[in-house]
C-alpha cells in the first residue's frame, strides 16, 4: 500500500512539473511571437509581394489578396 501512495505522489509531483514547463514554453512562445512581430515590421519593405501576402494570410488578416506592395505593408503595420 505504501508503494501506491509514493507512486500516486510522484506522479502528481511530475504533473506539476509538467504542468509548469509547459507553462514556461507558453511564455517564451509568446516572448518570441512579440519579438517576431516588431523584427517583421521593420523588415516589410524588404519582402516580395507574395511574402507580404503570406504574412497577411499567418495573421489572418481579411482582404490582402487584391492591394499592392505599398497598400500591403501598410496594412501589415497596422496589424503588427
Amino acid at each position: 500500500m505504501k508503494w501506491f501512495k509514493n507512486k500516486k505522489k510522484h506522479r502528481q509531483t511530475l504533473q506539476q512539473e509538467q504542468l509548469m514547463m509547459e507553462k514556461q514554453i507558453q511564455k517564451e512562445k509568446q516572448e518570441s511571437f512579440i519579438f517576431n512581430k516588431k523584427k517583421e515590421k521593420k523588415q516589410l519593405s524588404h519582402l516580395k509581394v507574395i511574402e507580404l501576402k503570406a504574412l497577411c494570410e499567418k495573421y489572418q488578416i481579411k482582404g490582402y489578396s487584391k492591394l499592392k506592395k505599398d497598400e500591403l505593408i501598410k496594412l501589415l503595420e497596422k496589424h503588427l
